[in-house]
């Protein structure tokens, strides 16, 4: 009689490909599974990421519901991955000082927040920035006083809208658009000064507003894109004379 044959090897081989990982490099994705503790950086630990790699050109990361922080030094640093993406409930929180700058290539903000994390501190973000969805941008997150500044050198498009805060709730800090954006959605300024540097800083948002207690600083030598401007209030009490628009 002849043996039947079971197809045991074809079935062997499949269980294997099923098992099998994307590792970083694959051109894949990977998510945070915790926020980053004090002193602890995902930029470069692999400690936080469901791969257990840290982060490496080919990989498009995302952050999920946690915070990552960025490294805790005055030197410069830059994110390795391909993109970022700071999701709803997640945020970065930058830790440098005035004299490095954080670079990330392709940050993509889809609901998420950047902080300036080091009161009183100037942080300073390169790279390039599209919001995918409502975001925020904060000049302060702790209840440390004191003057901050959040300088975003790098280019913002994208077609949802950002809204600018102060979790530290003295309204002095600034926060600069330096470079020329493209983002088509509104800009929402609830609390600080948003510092406009360039003359294309807000040249495609559909508008700009100060709240209450906020404030828009431009220069009167500068001929700035037009925009619709909305005041809705008086300024801080540190802008000149309390102004919620001055030059």
């Amino acid at each position: 009689m002849r043996a039947r044959k079971f197809g045991l090897v074809p079935a062997i081989i499949s269980m294997c490909c099923l098992m099998t990982v994307a590792r970083p490099g694959d051109g894949v994705a990977d998510v945070m599974t915790n926020t980053d503790i004090p002193g602890f950086s995902s930029f470069t630990n692999g400690l936080n990421w469901l791969s257990g790699v840290a982060p490496t050109s080919g990989v498009a990361y995302s952050t999920t519901n946690f915070s990552i922080r960025t490294p805790d030094s005055a030197v410069s640093a830059t994110f390795p991955g391909d993109s970022l993406s700071l999701d709803a409930g997640g945020g970065l929180g930058m830790k440098g000082t005035a004299s490095g700058v954080v670079t990330i290539t392709n940050l993509i903000l889809n609901g998420g927040t950047v902080n300036n994390s080091v009161g009183p501190s100037a942080q300073r973000l390169a790279g390039r920035i599209t919001v995918a969805s409502n975001s925020t941008l904060n000049i302060g997150s702790d209840a440390i006083t004191g003057f901050r500044q959040l300088n975003i050198a790098a280019p913002i498009g994208g077609t949802a809208g950002l809204t600018v805060t102060d979790n530290a709730g003295t309204n002095f800090g600034q926060i600069v658009f330096a470079a020329s954006n493209s983002l088509a959605s509104f800009v929402k300024v609830n609390a600080g000064t948003l510092s406009l540097s360039n003359a294309f800083a807000v040249g495609g948002a559909t508008n700009v507003a100060a709240t209450n207690g906020a404030a828009i600083q431009a220069n009167l030598s500068t001929n700035y894109a037009p925009v619709p401007l909305t005041i809705m209030g008086a300024g801080p009490v540190s802008t000149p004379n309390g102004g919620a628009l001055f030059f």
